[in-house]
């Protein structure tokens, strides 16, 4: 069996290791530059994976609280039946 280094992180050019994954939100520790903007401390700002894994590492960054879920309105109530639905009693016997 041949020895390869496909799919490998020290490969040059491997995603392994997060180089694709989705951005990710960090508050911001030490201000820094992202894309030429400075962030400044406090705030919340969203960076490519390896970017953001990258501050945390550096102490500039921590990664941040996912946001709250927009609370779900409460399920409406049935309506009340009308007044003009009242039962009528009978004289019959």
């Amino acid at each position: 069996m041949a020895l390869t280094s496909q799919g490998s992180a020290l490969v040059a050019g491997s995603n392994a290791g997060g180089g694709g994954a989705a951005p990710i939100r960090v508050l911001v520790v030490r201000a820094f530059c992202i894309r030429g903007e400075r962030q400044e401390p406090g705030s919340i700002v969203e960076a490519p994976a390896v970017i953001g894994r990258e501050l945390i590492a550096l102490g500039k960054a921590s990664l941040a609280p996912e946001p709250a879920p927009d609370p779900v309105p409460p399920p409406s109530e049935p309506a009340s039946p009308s007044k003009s639905h009242k039962k009528v009693k009978s004289d019959a016997r």
